[in-house]
């Protein structure tokens, strides 16, 4: 009998323990759960990433629609609209967030009449525009106008330009005739003096007309120094008898010549 009892009890506890070995799930097992979850993990994401991407792109078509309107926000008078729509009409066929706008603005900036622009979005679907047109200054030989630079400028209604000053020079001259012009009639400005007419000939020899009716010859060279020469001989002898003047001519390096309309004297 006391042999019986420890048998019982060893087979009894083997049982026990091939049940927890049975129980007990495999290395394999494991792995394959784990596998699934890394999988389940990875599948979340990307549907995760493909729902986030369609609805961006939906989204950004949304906001990328065409634009439906260009509108110019400031009073212009060379420029005609149609000209605006013109010039950006087939880059402004692009979306809302696509369209270039500095492209824009470049295509505004080179037309001639226009001296700068900006350019902006406006929600949901419109192009606002900005210009700041060229000022024409004077006039440009038998047609056209200048402005500030010397840019040749055209206007289709040249009406109201009549009273600018007259500039002429040899072709492909115009912004070098324009910058003497403003540094002359800055000088005259100064001394109740305006400068009318500027012109340069082939051989370069420059010659102006004043509102005072007198036509100044001032040659080739240094024209500044001519011009200073003039006005400090003009506000000490010749203002004052400036009805006698016939002509005058300020080629030389040491005085002016003055014809006057009864006799030739020399100042």
């Amino acid at each position: 009998m006391a042999r019986t009892m420890p048998t019982r009890a060893k087979r009894q506890g083997a049982r026990r323990n091939q049940m927890q070995r049975d129980a007990r799930p495999s290395d394999a097992l494991i792995q394959a759960f784990e596998w699934l979850k890394s999988l389940a993990r990875y599948a979340l994401f990307a549907a995760v990433l493909v729902i986030f991407t369609v609805a961006s792109v939906t989204l950004y078509r949304y906001i990328d629609r065409p634009l439906a309107r260009i509108a110019v926000d400031s009073p212009y008078q060379r420029v005609a609209q149609s000209e605006i729509k013109r010039l950006v009409g087939d880059i402004s066929s692009g979306g809302f967030i696509s369209l270039n706008l500095a492209l824009v603005r470049e295509r505004l900036e080179a037309h001639p009449w226009i001296a700068s622009a900006s350019v902006r979005r406006q929600w949901p679907d419109r192009l606002q525009l900005s210009i700041v047109e060229e000022v024409p200054i004077a006039r440009w030989r038998d047609s056209g106008f200048l402005n500030r630079s010397g840019l040749a400028l055209q206007a289709s209604d040249s009406s109201t330009l009549g009273d600018l000053p007259l500039l002429v020079g040899p072709e492909g001259s115009s912004r070098l005739v324009m910058s003497e012009f403003r540094d002359v009639s800055e000088l005259m400005f100064a001394q109740g003096l305006k400068v009318l007419a500027f012109s340069v000939d082939a051989h370069g020899a420059r010659r102006l007309t004043l509102n005072s009716g007198h036509e100044v010859v001032l040659g080739r060279g240094d024209v500044i120094a001519k011009v200073r020469r003039f006005l400090t001989i003009w506000q000490g002898e010749l203002a004052s008898r400036q009805q006698e003047i016939k002509a005058i001519d300020a080629r030389y390096d040491n005085g002016v010549a003055v014809s006057w309309q009864k006799s030739d004297v020399s100042s």
